[in-house]
Parts: C-alpha cells; sequence; structure tokens
C-alpha cells in the first residue's frame, strides 16, 4: 500500500511493507522498520501535518539509539488512513509492550531518578502507546517489600530505574518469586532454576549501571528507553551464591570476596559517614594504606571443557574439576562470559555457558593499582601481563573454602562475601558460586560486543 505525501516539501510516496516503511527524502530512500517507528504524531489543526518519530540506530563504536523525527504532509483523509495503517502494522508485527510498571530509585546516582522519570521515559513511552504505572521507594530495602507485594499480572513488562543495587534487589525477589511459583528449591545448588520469562528494562541512573551496559553496550537514558520501545528481548545469565546449603543471593552482574569484600564493606558500613567521598578514599585506602590481606583458600574450579595445565591430573581432567589451595588476597568475578577490548567483535571467543573470575595472590601496590586501572578495559595483553598475580579462569562454577590455617583474628573478616555491591555474611567461610545461564529476561535489541567497562 502506498500514500502521496509531501516530505520537506517534495512530493513523494511512502510504501508500506511487510516489515517496514520506505520513502524517498530528496533522492535518498529510507527504510524504517516497524518496530522502529516510535509513533505518527498530529501536528496541525487541520489534520494535514504528522511528525513520524522514529528510532535511529547509532552502531559501533557508539551503540546509542536516538529519538529522530520526520515531518510528513498530506491530505487529512491520507495521513488519518496511513496513521491507522501503521499502527495495525505495528501492533501486528512487533512485541511492543502495552503497559508497563516504571520502578524508579529516587536517591540513586545523582538523584534525579523521578525528575528522568517524568521528564524523558514516561513521555516517550506514552509517545509510542505504552501506558505506565510508576512507583518511587521512599526508604532503603522499599523495593524488596513493593516488588513481593505488586501485582505483574497487570502489566507486561518491568522498567527498573537506577544502578545495579536496584537492579539487584528486585531481580533477587521476582527470581525466587518465580522458583517458589514452580514449586523450585532455590536454596539447593543442583536445582535446575526456571527462567524468569517476565521481561525486563533497565535504565540508568544510578551510581553504577553495568547490567545496563551489558545489556545496551552503553550507559545512555534514552537509548535504554527505546530498547525497551522495540520490545525484543534477550536472556541473560545470574549467578547463585551458596552457603550451608542455603542461597545467599543472585548476582547479576559480580561477586567478590577478600579485599573485594572488605572494601565494600568499609564503603557500607565503616566509612559511609564520608557520603560520596568514600567511594574515592576507601578503595585509595585498601590498595595504598591498608597492608593486602592474604587468606589461605580451597579453591575448587569447575569447567565446562577440559582445563589444559601441567598440574591438572587425569582424574580432574576426566572431572572437569581443579583443586588448589593457595593464598589469595583477592576474588573478582562477573556472571557474563564477557569480550576483549583489544579483540575486533567477529574475532572474539564463542560466547558459552560460563562466567569469568579472577583471582589473586600477593603482589605489589603499585602493581595492584596499574591493574586495577587498566582492567577498566578487559584486554588479552594486560591479563597476559599480570599472570604472575592474577589468575583467569573461564569457569561454570567455583567453591572458595578458607581452611584451617588462617589468623584467627580474621575469622569474622573471612565471613565476608559480596554479591553486586551487597555485603553479605557468610555462616561459615566456605562459598559455592554456580552460573545459572540466561535465567534473565531483559528489553533489548543489542547485539555488539558484551562489556563491563
Amino acid at each position: 500500500m502506498n500514500f502521496n505525501v509531501q516530505i520537506s516539501g517534495a512530493s513523494t510516496e511512502i510504501q508500506i511493507g511487510e516489515s517496514g516503511i520506505v520513502y524517498f527524502a530528496g533522492k535518498e530512500e529510507h527504510k524504517r522498520a516497524y518496530e522502529d517507528i516510535i509513533s505518527l504524531e498530529k501536528l496541525s489543526g487541520d489534520g494535514k501535518t504528522c511528525r513520524l518519530h522514529y528510532i535511529q540506530d547509532h552502531p559501533f563504536p557508539n551503540h546509542k539509539l536516538t529519538k529522530e523525527y520526520l515531518d510528513i504532509t498530506s491530505e487529512d483523509n491520507v495521513l488519518r488512513d496511513f496513521q491507522e495503517t501503521l499502527s495495525k502494522k505495528i501492533s501486528a508485527v512487533t512485541k511492543r509492550p502495552r503497559k508497563l510498571s516504571v520502578f524508579v530509585n529516587p536517591i540513586g546516582g545523582k538523584g534525579k531518578g523521578k525528575q528522568i522519570c517524568d521528564k524523558e521515559v514516561v513521555p516517550v513511552l506514552q509517545l509510542a502507546g505504552i501506558q505506565t504505572d510508576v512507583v518511587v521507594s521512599q526508604r532503603a530495602y522499599h523495593f524488596k517489600e513493593i516488588t513481593e507485594n505488586y501485582d505483574f499480572n497487570s502489566v507486561d513488562g518491568l522498567i527498573i530505574m537506577g544502578g545495579d543495587g536496584t537492579y539487584s534487589e528486585i531481580i533477587n525477589v521476582l527470581m525466587r518469586k518465580r522458583q517458589h511459583e514452580a514449586g523450585v528449591d532455590f536454596n539447593s545448588s543442583s536445582s535446575l532454576l526456571k527462567t524468569m520469562d517476565f521481561p525486563i528494562g533497565v535504565i540508568p541512573t544510578g551510581s553504577a549501571c553495568g547490567l545496563a551496559r551489558l545489556a545496551h553496550g552503553v550507559i545512555d537514558v534514552m537509548t535504554s528507553v527505546l530498547h525497551i520501545i522495540r520490545g525484543r528481548t534477550d536472556h541473560y545469565n545470574i549467578v547463585g551464591g551458596f552457603n550451608n546449603n542455603k542461597l545467599i543471593g543472585y548476582g547479576i552482574i559480580c561477586f567478590g570476596y577478600v579485599m573485594y569484600a572488605d572494601l565494600m564493606y568499609d564503603t557500607d558500613v565503616n566509612y559511609r559517614w564520608m557520603k560520596t567521598f568514600r567511594y574515592i578514599y576507601v578503595p585509595f585506602m585498601h590498595v595504598f594504606i591498608k597492608p593486602f590481606r592474604e587468606v589461605e583458600v580451597e579453591i575448587t574450579y569447575e569447567y565446562l571443557e577440559n582445563k589444559e595445565s601441567g598440574d591438572t591430573t587425569e582424574e580432574e581432567k576426566a572431572n572437569l574439576q581443579v583443586t588448589k589451595t593457595k593464598r589469595i588476597t583477592n576474588v573478582v568475578g562477573v556472571t557474563d562470559d564477557l569480550d576483549f577490548e583489544d579483540r575486533p567483535y567477529d574475532k572474539q571467543p564463542a560466547k558459552k555457558d560460563q562466567f569469568i573470575m579472577l583471582d589473586y595472590t600477593v603482589c605489589g601496590r603499585w602493581a595492584m593499582a596499574k591493574h586495577f586501572a587498566n582492567l577498566y578495559q578487559l584486554t588479552e595483553e594486560h591479563l597476559d601481563s599480570v599472570k604472575h598475580f592474577v589468575n583467569f579462569n573461564r569457569i561454570k562454577s567455583v567453591r572458595l573454602r578458607a581452611t584451617e590455617n588462617n589468623d584467627p583474628s580474621q575469622r569474622e573478616m573471612n565471613l565476608r562475601f559480596n554479591l553486586d555491591g551487597e555485603s553479605h555474611q557468610l555462616e561459615t567461610p566456605d562459598v559455592y558460586i554456580k552460573l545459572f545461564p540466561r535465567c534473565l529476561t531483559l528489553y533489548t535489541s543489542y547485539k555488539g560486543s558484551r562489556r563491563w567497562r
């Protein structure tokens, strides 16, 4: 079906195809997929001018999506028919949600979550014909209570506005609810978790927004909103942390032990009075002032495939497990099989159901500081340069058990474990972290590299 219109004063035709529209602006042909068309908005009172709002994709290295528009002029009946036909196509071809709940953390990051929601997020969603139910948290951990009692059957999906802490708080409740409804014992690490098919959109308004970067390739509010409007979804990994046959929690971004757990504990508890300055002081203190704390641990790595190593026994290779006892200063893990910054996208290792973990032996302060600065971009070259104190693994599970050969005065510190920036106190210094692949459904159409920076 074709519609005769004017664009920028020039007469042209808009063709309605199976997957999108085609039109000429000047001599240049343009194609817009239906999922990229936000709306057709009437501008003039006589009905002869409409504004076509659409999504513009900016590929690597930008990865941003922007909201653009095109003004179209024609007779009232032509534009009315065009609008009706376009709306039917968008409904039939796309998976655009009709109603979404929007959970807003108003104090995360720069404290502008509610303002961004009202001025940038909700207006664009409404422009796309998506209804919203906005819920704003009133206090710390309020979303745990809200999520437990909210009727999610009344909406097509959920938008979370905040940072990784807010995402984690809400997703942990939803994951537990999903397993409980399915009769799955989530306290058993051997249970097969049910995928949380209920789609979630993450909009970055917090201090740390790693999940938004992972899902969208960039930390940008409008890009996240436009991914949600497109309606496409993808599945993402989580890890479960277990202690004494009980679930500690699910990690959507990262976990840590020893230095990382100590650092986050100090940030959350001991130096909270410093307010935002603690985010600078505490890491500096742990790297340059406090002595590195060493803990002897028994580490059992479980691999998807044989780990080639000179000191790995045939029995360990057959079981795809390697157990070592070593003295470590730090453990950092992420929930995904991330890409390297120094490899082109088409040269990255194939994605597998595994996650990345780094464990550290003692090293000099400047070496550690330089490593953390370089770790902002995960490269093979850098990891090769720090092999003498950083052990890099791609695994599907790991067990960390502090041995008896440790300073008794540090026992309480050895019970610290961190998931997504949330400090947890273990009952015993023995934690098991296991990957649950593709259990989380997020709104995204991003297909580029998965990186943590």
